[in-house]
């Protein structure tokens, strides 16, 4: 039996400043490259709320991050 702590949720995200800056012929000075496509993380929650809570904590829009999509594994 899952423990409901510890759903296991999946995060398809990218950012949408380091895109601009790559189709301007530049790099993001923190972001890695990578990041202007998607890229498929996981995190634990207690539930989908609590998971898009971690989420955009962790991929905040107002340093460019889009989230995706947000599912559950």
């Amino acid at each position: 039996m899952q423990n409901i702590s510890n759903i296991r949720f999946e995060v398809v995200v990218f950012n949408q400043e380091v895109q601009q800056m790559l189709k301007d012929g530049q790099h993001h000075p923190h972001l890695d490259d990578r990041w202007a496509l998607k890229q498929t993380h996981h995190l634990f929650a207690h539930d989908e709320t609590d998971a898009r809570s971690k989420a955009i904590r962790r991929y905040p829009r107002a340093k460019g991050f889009v989230i995706e999509r947000l599912s559950r594994c």
